[in-house]
């Protein structure tokens, strides 16, 4: 299933590069494991958190995209969902790339439907 009504794929922009990220899962009720290939760059480069207020999805998912592109050394994937008791947006971005549907695999009851992307190239 892709995005409501969005591309699959969104850019970030930061001081040197348009980034693409391509989505390559979604799922409903689970959310990406910490503990995957995005997230093995050592202690210098964390996952990095941030919400959006609930709205317009594709507004907040190109807002995670940029979050994403502006880290330090820019983060190259990223875990968008929506935390249905907050009512907000979560995204959660990962220095290296990660796409394998197989880190999809914490389960959340707050979390509706989910969404990953990873670097995909530079427009």
């Amino acid at each position: 299933m892709t995005n409501p009504g969005c591309a699959t794929t969104v850019t970030g922009k930061n001081a040197v590069n348009t980034v693409i990220y391509a989505q390559y899962v979604f799922t409903d009720g689970f959310k990406e494991n910490t503990n995957n290939p995005g997230n093995d760059a050592g202690p210098e480069f964390p996952p990095q958190t941030t919400t959006f207020p609930a709205g317009d999805f594709c507004t907040a998912l190109q807002e995670c995209a940029s979050f994403t592109a502006l880290q330090a050394d820019q983060y190259d994937s990223f875990d968008f969902h929506f935390l249905i008791g907050e009512s907000v947006y979560e995204c959660t971005a990962y220095y290296d790339p990660s796409a394998n549907a197989a880190h999809i695999n914490v389960q959340d009851s707050d979390v509706g439907q989910a969404y990953e992307y990873s670097f995909s190239g530079y427009a």
